[in-house]
Formats: C-alpha cells, sequence, structure tokens
C-alpha cells in the first residue's frame, strides 16, 4: 500500500530571517521538499507563539546571524525560552535536526546564532541527521554549489528522490479580464504597516562626504520602541520595470504568446500542492497590476546572485547568447567578473542577454523577493508621538562598470528609493525591537553608547526617550522631588560639524536638560575645542537632583576612540562605580568596536586593575548581554 503525505513522517522547516535571504531559502527549500513528497510545514519564527511547543519529527532549522553575533530578532525570544530551560528536560528528545545558517566573515562572530542553535539542540536531546552548514553570504551570491549539495544530502538522509516527481511550478499567473480598465487594485504588502512620508529634511548637502536626509513616516497603526528597528520595503525604478517591459523581455503566459503590459491587472496564485509561501509578502489571489507587482515586489535592483541568474538562463532564446550564459555557470570566477566585481543587476542581466523571453510565473519563482532594510529609530514615541517615527539616513552610492566598460554611479536601492519619495508618498514599513533597550531609566545603571556617523540615530532615540521622561517627571512632581535618571554618557564620530548642524544643536539641547553627557568628535575639521557643563541650577531653569549635572565637549581634528582614550577616567567610573554597566555601539563594522573594546580595557588597567581582571569584567558585560555592538 503507497504512504499518503500524512502517513509520512512530519518535518518541519523552522526559519528566522532578518533581511530576506533566509525566508527566500526556506520557501525554496520547501517547495523542492513538496515536488518530493514530504510530508513538511514550514513555521516562520516571527510567527511563533507562546507557550512554544516543539515541532515532533525531524526539524531543518534556518537562520542568519543579526548584527554582530545576535540571533534575529524573529527568533530572539524563541532562543531566550530555550536558554531558560533545563537541558535534562531533554525538550528535543527523540527529534532529529538540522541546521543551515548564513552569515558574514567580515564578523568574528561569523554565523554565531546557527552555530549556537545546533550546540543548543543537541544538547536538549536532539539526534543530528547531517552536519550544520554555515555559509558567507558574499560568497553565496556567486557560488551556492555548497548550498546545493547541502540540500542533496539532506534529500539522501530523508529517503527522499533527488529528482522531483511532481511538477515545480509554484505560482500561477492569470490575466485578470473582469475588471474595469480602472479599477483601483489596493494590494499592499503582507505582514507591512502602510504609513505617510510625512516629513523629509536634508541635514547635510552632501558637498564633500554625502547627503544625509531626515525622514519622519507616520501611521496611525504606528507602534514601535525607542532604540528599535525600522524596515523599509523599497521599490525597483518604475522607469526600469516599464523599459522590460516594452522590450517584451516579460510574458504574462508560459507559451510567452501573450506580453505582458504595465497597466495588465493579474491574478498570482500559489499551485495546490505548495505548503510554503513562495514570496511571503505577495498578497496571492488578489488582483495586482503587473507594473505595481514587478516593481514592489521583486528585485531588480541589487546585484545579480548566481542562483537567480541560474533559473533564468533557460528562457534566453538565442543560441549564441544560450551557449554564453551557460558557459558563465560552468566557471562561477567568470561570473563574479561579469557581474559580481563589476556590481551588475538584473536590469543589466536583461540587457546583456537580449533575447530573454521569461514567463511571469517563473521570474516569480526565480527572482529574489524585495527585501526590505533595516535602519535604527532616532525618535522615541514618548516625545515625539506615538503615530511619529524619524529615520537619519545617508545616501549611498556605489560605483559599477556598466555594460558599454564605462564607470557609472549609481544609488543604493532603498537610499535610491527613499530619496525619490515626495512628503505625502505612501511607505511601507515594519518596526522591530532591538538588544538597545530604551525602557526604565530608573534602574541606577550607568550607560555608555557610541555612535559614528548616522549610528548617531539610536543615541538620538535614547536622548529623546530620557528627555520624555524628564519632562514627565517635572509635570508630575515638585521641585527637588525628583528622581534622577541612570548615568548616561554618549560619543559620537561624525566628519564635519557643518555637516549635522542641526542635530548637533540638539545634542547641546540636551545636556543643557541634564539628560547625558555628550562627546562629539569631529574628523575632518580643525578647530578650537568647545566645552561647557551645566549644573542642577543652570539647567534651563529645570529642578534637577545634584547628580544631573553634565557636560559638552566637541572636539576637532580626533576620531571618536581617540576622544574616548582622552576621557578614559569617566568611562572607568562609569564602567566600576555599579556591578554592571550597559555599553552600546552603533555604527559601521570593521575596526572601531576592536577599538572601542581596547580603550575600556586599557582605562580600566590604567586604574590599577589586573589585566585579567579587567578582561573578566568585561567578558561579564558580554555575558549579562550588556554589550550590544550593531555594526553594519
Amino acid at each position: 500500500m503507497q504512504m499518503t503525505n500524512g502517513d509520512k513522517e512530519p518535518l518541519t522547516v523552522m526559519y528566522a530571517s532578518a533581511t530576506g535571504t533566509i525566508q527566500r531559502l526556506a520557501d525554496q527549500l520547501v517547495a523542492d521538499l513538496c515536488a518530493r513528497e514530504a510530508n513538511v510545514s514550514i513555521i516562520n519564527m516571527k510567527t511563533l507563539a507562546k507557550p512554544y511547543s516543539i515541532p515532533r519529527g525531524t526539524i531543518v532549522y534556518m537562520t542568519c546571524t543579526f548584527f554582530a553575533g545576535e540571533h534575529p530578532p524573529a527568533s530572539k525570544e524563541f532562543i531566550a525560552w530555550l536558554q531558560t530551560l533545563n537541558p535534562s528536560l531533554q525538550p528535543f528528545r527523540d527529534i532529529k535536526f538540522a541546521v543551515f545558517g548564513i552569515g558574514s566573515k567580515n564578523y568574528t562572530t561569523f554565523c554565531a546564532a546557527s552555530r549556537e542553535t545546533d550546540k543548543h539542540i543537541e544538547s536538549f536531546g536532539g539526534t543530528r541527521i547531517l552536519d550544520a552548514v554555515h555559509l558567507d553570504r558574499d560568497e553565496f551570491k556567486s557560488d551556492d554549489s555548497t548550498y546545493i549539495q547541502w540540500k542533496k544530502d539532506l534529500f539522501k538522509v530523508l529517503g527522499l528522490p533527488e529528482k522531483p516527481v511532481i511538477s515545480t511550478d509554484k505560482v500561477i499567473v492569470t490575466k485578470n479580464t473582469s475588471l474595469p480598465d480602472k479599477w483601483i487594485c489596493n494590494a499592499y504588502p503582507l505582514g507591512y504597516k502602510r504609513g505617510t512620508m510625512s516629513k523629509i529634511k536634508m541635514l547635510s548637502d552632501g558637498k564633500v562626504d554625502g547627503v544625509v536626509r531626515l525622514y519622519e513616516i507616520t501611521s496611525p497603526c504606528m507602534k514601535y520602541e525607542a532604540g528599535g528597528h525600522c524596515a523599509i520595503l523599497p521599490r525597483n525604478r518604475l522607469e526600469d520595470i516599464k523599459a522590460l517591459l516594452a522590450k517584451r523581455y516579460i510574458w504574462l503566459d508560459p507559451e510567452c504568446k501573450v506580453p505582458a503590459e504595465a497597466s495588465d491587472i493579474v491574478v498570482v496564485e500559489q499551485a495546490k500542492w505548495v505548503r510554503s509561501v513562495v514570496n511571503a509578502i505577495l498578497p496571492f489571489g488578489r488582483p495586482i497590476y503587473v507594473l505595481d507587482l514587478l516593481s514592489q515586489y521583486l528585485d531588480f535592483s541589487t546585484v545579480i546572485d548566481f542562483n537567480s541568474f541560474k533559473a533564468l538562463v533557460p528562457y534566453i532564446t538565442d543560441g549564441a547568447q544560450y551557449r554564453q550564459a551557460l558557459h558563465m555557470l560552468d566557471d562561477p570566477a567568470l561570473f563574479r567578473s561579469v557581474f559580481l566585481d563589476t556590481k551588475l543587476n538584473m536590469i543589466d542581466v536583461f540587457t546583456k542577454f537580449s533575447s530573454f523571453k521569461v514567463p511571469m510565473h517563473a521570474l516569480i519563482e526565480c527572482m529574489p523577493a524585495m527585501a526590505h532594510r533595516m535602519y535604527s529609530i532616532a525618535s522615541a514615541p514618548s516625545y515625539i508621538g506615538e503615530n511619529r517615527l524619524q529615520l537619519i539616513i545617508s545616501d549611498v552610492d556605489f560605483e559599477c562598470e556598466t555594460l558599454n566598460k564605462t564607470i557609472e554611479k549609481r544609488p543604493g536601492l532603498s537610499t535610491g528609493y527613499l530619496s525619490r519619495l515626495q512628503e505625502g508618498n505612501e511607505v511601507f514599513f515594519q518596526t522591530f525591537s532591538s538588544p538597545v533597550k530604551c525602557g526604565d531609566e530608573f534602574r541606577g545603571v550607568p550607560s555608555i553608547t557610541v555612535g559614528l556617523g548616522t549610528g548617531l540615530a539610536p543615541c538620538r532615540s535614547r536622548l529623546q526617550h530620557r528627555l520624555a521622561f524628564r519632562l514627565e517627571q517635572l509635570k508630575q512632581a515638585g521641585s527637588g522631588a525628583i528622581q534622577p535618571l541612570d548615568p548616561y554618557m554618549t560619543f559620537i564620530g561624525l566628519r564635519r560639524e557643518s555637516d549635522l548642524k542641526e542635530l548637533i544643536d540638539e545634542l547641546k539641547d540636551f545636556v543643557r536638560k541634564g539628560i547625558a553627557t555628550i562627546f562629539v568628535a569631529f574628523s575632518r575639521e580643525e578647530k578650537e575645542r568647545e566645552w561647557f557643563e551645566i549644573t542642577p541650577d543652570g539647567a534651563d531653569g529645570q529642578a534637577l537632583m545634584d547628580t544631573d549635572k553634565t557636560a559638552f565637549c566637541a572636539e576637532y581634528k580626533c576620531h571618536v576612540t581617540n576622544l574616548m582614550g582622552e576621557y578614559a577616567n569617566k568611562i572607568r567610573s562609569f564602567v566600576t562605580s555599579k556591578d554592571t554597566c550597559v555599553i552600546t555601539y552603533c555604527g559601521k563594522a570593521g575596526k572601531v568596536p576592536h577599538e572601542i573594546e581596547g580603550v575600556i580595557l586599557q582605562s580600566l588597567v590604567d586604574s590599577g586593575m589586573a589585566e585579567e581582571d579587567a578582561r573578566a569584567r568585561w567578558e561579564k558585560l558580554r555575558a549579562d548581554q550588556n554589550l550590544v555592538f550593531e555594526a553594519w
């Protein structure tokens, strides 16, 4: 008697994604498993609700690593819950498992999340059926052979056929002819809030170091935390998508007899056998314009990846171009030199292989889904209002070598999209909590925050949050009855004062209100040091406690870690005055996080602490999760 899917051992793919890469790979894996008639289901860790329950049977756990060694927000609560369990309970007893992870070798904590999860599941009684795979995201873009082999090994150990046994078409696209031409298609990305770009303000003109803007999003359904993150879902340039359609590269039907038009209304549906969401943000079954579908949901604008290219090659119709593409598939180094090293995107691929005729359903299956870009929030809802959220974002441009061998400067997908927006335009976004917690400011725990460049955004969010606390105190209490805020010191590294003059004035105002001591290092301007102190009697007439003495320092021709070294005694007093201290860094990766660690350790040693004791104190901060380094 032949077994049905329901008779087979259950298999669950659990995934935790931050930018969408792991989500796409999990969707692909589940689709491949379904095509081999596995009894598979999928769980997005973001939607896993308490009380947590471990699926029975076999688990494939897929995760990225968030920032510097963190689990992504989607799985953070689940992992924290797991860590509270007694290993003797063996919650994964009788469960078989495999782990897949993606990270960046630019970090010393490469794939820390997947490595930690692999160890956790085994220590809790799970039986590993396949060695964990930890891939570098940049290497994966040009060579997916390790991932492909891992999938083959997984199919084999699960007793599944190497080849699919049923059709692998995952979506069905049909033209909707029953709606009037002027029908308003109100579909929007699943899981995202719709907001209005209510304010766009240029903070820096970009004459030297690039344009920096303040963006404000307004939404009645807004909910976010100070110090959190906002994910913006960008769009491709409409002009690029219209050009692809005009050149007849994209067709509505599988036989490529009906060309897709920008104004066509289509309905995208999943094939009945598919148990995953092919694109978790795509509103299946709802009418949508082709132009909206292609510009909002598929990523044509970022650098092409090897997997998408390989999936589209069969749709090249010219023999010579097809052979050239096959040659690139056989030689990943050639693919890298033509596309990755030159930073060309999918639009360029269609231009180079101009005989493409791709059915819409295949394009949706092959193309990477549009992924959101994460930004640190620069405001506090308690200060500016719960329905408003602010971001401070620097435009990103990069140089690429075009197909004509000329050098062209192109904007980043997300910052280019944001720079094209006008006030009043709609924007789709999500909000996430962050390891940088801005909650109770009266625990008596000192905090040191370091922000580099636009890394000042979460610093500003925390400062606004503290100011809101102070204003509420003043509103409810009389003079002398105000509880002091936790000691807070911020170091900010910028290039030029003139770039962000308005924000610098804001920082000074926070100091005058007794909210924090702030040090700013300007690396590219030479000028006399600026310094002022605020005592409780001089803080804008506010009633403050003696502990609220604050100071502002602006140092010129100086890097932020050098400025920290100059004030090592203040840092030392923060780190040693209590049992613990919270230290946060927000900014670019590279050597700065290591320099911050070095400055703080040296400050402890200089105070007479033995080097091993200083290191032990640092590691205790890490173990207590009081070291938060958000580097990108």
